[in-house]
Order: C-alpha cells, then structure tokens, then sequence
C-alpha cells in the first residue's frame, strides 16, 4: 500500500483549534479586566503557578513520610492521608528521593511530551501534514486547563493518568495483561480507574478482568501492611481522613479554596443548595445547617449513581465500539466520583487523541463528533474557571461532561483502528 499524502489538517481538528484558541482569548481577556476591577487575583486571576503554595498536593505530606514505617507515623499532626493504602507507598519512596517535587513534576512533563508525540505522529500516520499536526498538538498541550492544575498542584493524579493512558494504549495493541496490570496500579492509587476493567468483559477476556480484580485486592492488602502498624489500624486511620474529605467537600457549601470539582455530584450539591435558597458561598456561616440539607443527596448519590452506571453499562455502554466504550468509562471514572477536582480530566486525553485520530481518519465526518469536540473544548480550556468564578465553573464544567458522554452513548464511533484488530504501528 502506497502511503497516504500528508495534507493540512481535517477541518474538525482545524475548528478545533479555532474553538479554544478563542476561549482562551476570552479568558485572558476576562481574566485581566476582572483582576483590575477588582484588584485581586482570585478568582479571576491568572493565580496558577505563581503562588507559594506550588505543589502543595504533594509536598504537604511531606511532614508525615518523614515517619514513614514508625510508630509516630499515624500520629503527625499534619494532613491525614486521604487515598488508598497504595499511594501511602509510593509517597514513602517518593520522600527518599532528593527534591521529589521537582523529580515528580519531570516525569509529568516528559509523559506529556510523550503523548504529543504519540498524537502527532497518529495524526501524520493518517494524512496530517507534520507541521499543522505539531502546531495543533502544541496548542492543546498549552491551553490545557488540567495541565495547568497538575503543575500547579503536583496531584499524585498526574501518575495515575500516566498509568491509564499507558493501559488503554496497550489494551488497543491486544496486550490485555499489560493493561490490566497498568490499570489495577492505576486504580489501587485512586479506585475509579478500575472502571476501565469492564473494557475486557465485552471481549470475552474474563481471565485478565478477574486478574486485575484479584491483583487489586492484593495491592491494597499488601499496602495496608506495609503502612501498619497493623491492616487494620491501617485502614482505620485511612477512612478517618476520607471522613474528613468527605465533610470538607461533600457535605459543606463550597470545597475548601478553588473548588475546581467538577463531579457530577457537584452539580447535584449545587441545585441542591440553590433549591434550598443557600447559593454556594466561600466561607459557610452555617456548616451544620448545610451538611444537614446535603447528607441525604449525597447518601442517595452513593447509592443510586453506581447503580445506575452498572445498569447502563449492561444495556448501553459493552455493545458499543472500542472508541465509544473507552470514552464512556473514562468519563464516567473522572464524572461520578463525589470529589473529582480537574486534574483527573488528565484521563481524557488520550481517548482525546484518539478522537482526534478518527477525525483525521475518516473520510466523511461521522455524526456527533463535532459536538464532542465543542464539548471537549469547553472542558480542557481554563476559559470556564476564570471566566466565570469556581462557584459557577464547576458545575457547568460537570454539565458539560454529562453532555459529552450522552453524545458517546448516542453515536456510534466505528473505527478500523480500534473495532478491528490493529497492527502496533497503527495505533
């Protein structure tokens, strides 16, 4: 087969471009007339990167990995640990190395050069002419509002993204044991990645998703030990600072600081709120009043929205293409979680790219797929952070990812890439 004439761009990827590079415009825009009008930075400044709190995601537990394995380790009066057993680990090793904040942030940056040119090289695999292709690229990469959020906060997410990113690619390449094992890492450190087993079940590969199931439970065993003193005391500890979490963000008004959460739940706490005449506010004068009207929603969340995800799964989701399925759980792995701040649409950008890829390979635009990328733009872009304040953003970001996932279960994305076995280089 003769190879294929590299040409400018598709005209979806072009518009695009287009479509968040006048976001971005406007947001600067808004961004520097409200910064003046109200001569302060947040909300509406450009606050990220410049603080002295870069990092503080991963730095602030550097007071407790001091006493790592020791019994004072659980009695630190500093941050609680807040995830699984897991990343109690990987902080242990991370706070033995020399300056970790810096050692972390470069495997971040080389993983995003990675991506670039994993997409800039699919993009001109399928007609794309190089440059254009490296231009939109970088552009992406540049105006991305979770980037943006990872830098500045140094969220272990930033590996977890990594982890799922490397998954999915090897999932597409038929090496179902790599990414199982990947997605199990990924999901032992947050737990929604584990969503991304059902991706096996459709193929009939119930060995590799009974693996990952099994290798979960022993990682987070495994995990719990090594922190000790005992499993138990481990796990008791843990679930007091989910608990603190949990009232900080889910039952209070508005999260501590910039509320960049953009879970569907958000959404619900937020009409709840406003149905109940208290509009999310920055400082709560009634905690209890508030947690009293949001515990039962946020109860009735927990039960109904797995409930509801499982059902569609069954019904919708498994019978769809691979490019359908991939973008439906990751949506729902970073959308259904009470608490999802925005480095967790870090996830999105490789079933991003390979949006992208269809769009670059197919011959007529397939329906939806504008939308989804209007949806997308709105999504990655920081203009719906700073131009509308985090009391508004954060819902109507929520929304937006709703959206984008009604449009996955609607149309039918077929690709040849992904629903016929592939050849590794054309991945």
């Amino acid at each position: 087969m003769s190879p294929r004439r590299k040409t400018s761009m598709p005209s979806l990827l072009i518009r695009f471009w287009v479509w968040i590079m006048v976001l971005t415009a406007l947001c600067a825009v808004c961004s520097i007339a409200m910064t003046r009008l109200h001569h302060g930075q947040h909300p509406w400044g450009l606050q990220l990167l410049w603080g002295a709190d870069v990092g503080w995601d991963l730095t602030v537990f550097r007071e407790r990995f001091v006493h790592f394995r020791q019994p004072n380790f659980w009695q630190t009066s500093s941050i609680p640990l807040t995830y699984p057993a897991f990343v109690g680990v990987i902080f242990g090793l991370i706070f033995r190395l020399p300056n970790p904040l810096a050692l972390y942030l470069l495997v971040c940056a080389c993983a995003v050069v990675a991506w670039a040119i994993w997409l800039v090289r699919a993009l001109a695999a399928r007609g794309a002419a190089p440059g254009p292709a490296t231009v939109f690229v970088l552009t992406v990469t540049a105006t991305s509002w979770p980037l943006w959020v990872l830098f500045d906060t140094a969220n272990i997410e930033g590996l977890v993204a990594i982890l799922t990113g490397i998954a999915i690619i090897a999932f597409i390449r038929q090496r179902p044991w790599v990414a199982a094992s990947l997605i199990v890492l990924a999901g032992a450190m947050k737990i929604f990645p584990l969503i991304l087993l059902a991706l096996f079940l459709p193929q009939r590969r119930y060995r590799e998703f009974l693996f990952g199931i099994s290798l979960a439970l022993a990682i987070n065993i495994a995990s719990l030990a090594v922190l000790g003193p005992s499993i138990s005391e481990a796990q008791r500890n843990i679930n007091a600072g989910l608990r603190i979490v949990t009232i900080a963000d889910a039952l209070a008004a508005t999260s501590p600081g910039p509320d960049t959460n953009h879970s569907l739940y958000n959404a619900v706490r937020w009409a709840t709120l406003v149905v109940n005449h208290r509009h999310p506010h920055a400082t709560a004068p009634d905690p209890d009043g508030d947690a009293d009207i949001l515990r039962p929603v946020y109860l009735a969340y927990l039960a109904l929205i797995p409930l509801a995800a499982l059902v569609l799964y069954f019904v919708r989701i498994r019978y769809l293409p691979m490019l359908n399925q991939i973008l439906a759980l990751t949506l729902c792995a970073v959308t259904l979680p009470p608490l999802s701040r925005d480095y967790t649409l870090l996830n999105l950008l490789v079933p991003f790219g390979l949006v992208c890829i269809l769009a670059a390979s197919s011959k007529q635009q397939p329906p939806g797929l504008s939308a989804c990328f209007a949806c997308l733009a709105v999504i990655f872009t920081a203009g719906t952070y700073l131009n509308l304040g985090p009391s508004l953003a954060s819902p109507i970001r929520a929304l937006t990812l709703a959206v984008l996932f009604i449009l996955a279960l609607k149309y039918p994305f077929h690709s040849a890439y992904l629903d016929e076995p592939p050849h590794p280089a054309n991945v």
